[in-house]
Formats: C-alpha cells, structure tokens, sequence
C-alpha cells in the first residue's frame, strides 16, 4: 500500500497497491461522480446492511445527509466503521470502493443537505427539493473519513466494436 498523507491529522488514507486509479483520479471521479454512494454498516443484530445515500467528496471525506430516526444513523453511532461504493450499474464498469470510519454531526452545525439537492436534483425548486430542506432541525450530517480506497475501470475492456 501506499500512505498519501495525513487527512486532517486523524488518520491515513490508503490506496490498495491493485488499484487502477492513483489518489488524484479516484478523487477526481468522486468529485465528479452524480451516483449515489452505497454505504455499508453493521445493525445491532450483527448482520451487514447496505443503504444508497448521495454525497460530496471533499476534504478527503465523503459528506451525507439522513434524518436523526434512521436505522442506519443508530447503527453507525454505534459502531462507526462502514463500507463504501460508489459505481454506475451500467458498462464500462469503474468506481471507486473503501472503508473508513463516520463521525456524525447535525446538520445545523454542518449543513451539507443543500449542496446535495442542487448536485444529484439540479436546483432547488421541485416539491422534493423543498421537503428534503424543510428538515433541517431532524437532519444529521454523515462524513465518512476513507481509510482504504481502491479503484476498477474496465472502460477499455468493454469498448464497443464498431
């Protein structure tokens, strides 16, 4: 593995020796990439549980937003560790996959819910735009610090012959 530095002097972000894409282009697609973010955690019961949310990458952290009653808030305050992906479901295949560790925050005091509306809905004036941000008081802000990350791209491999 190869250590790419000090993430805000709280741990080390690795990227696997295997992955296809070095530290500035998996940051890149994650800066880029409008897909939501699989995120991973373990329930009380013990068993994985898998849930979509949408994110900003930046800071070296990806940024989510759920309401203070969700199942998966509970679980990662219990247990911060978690899995993450982010990939399209349709060919080339590439993305970005990791772990690391979830510190969570409300959204007053780290607000990132509006940033989201305007990425993954385009702007802020559809009926689902004004529900999702008339719950600020209820919103948590989930920041995910990777603390290993590897890459795919199969974009070659798939290349449509004409």
């Amino acid at each position: 593995m190869r250590l790419l530095g000090n993430m805000n002097n709280t741990s080390l972000e690795r990227v696997a020796k295997a992955s296809t894409w070095n530290i500035n282009q998996i940051e890149q697609f994650l800066k880029s990439a409008i897909l939501p973010a699989r995120i991973s955690c373990i329930t009380t019961e013990g068993y994985p549980y898998v849930m979509s949310l949408w994110f900003l990458y930046d800071a070296h952290c990806l940024f989510c937003s759920v309401q203070k009653k969700t199942l998966i808030s509970k679980w990662l305050q219990k247990n911060p560790l978690c899995g993450f992906e982010i990939a399209g479901d349709n060919a080339p295949y590439k993305g970005v996959r990791g772990r690391g560790e979830v510190l969570i925050t409300g959204a007053v005091d780290n607000p990132v819910l509006p940033s989201l509306v305007d990425k993954y809905l385009g702007n802020r004036n559809s009926p689902l735009a004004f529900s999702l941000l008339s719950r600020e008081k209820t919103e948590l802000t989930l920041i995910i610090k990777p603390s290993w990350m590897t890459s795919w791209d199969y974009s070659k491999r798939m290349v449509k012959s004409s």
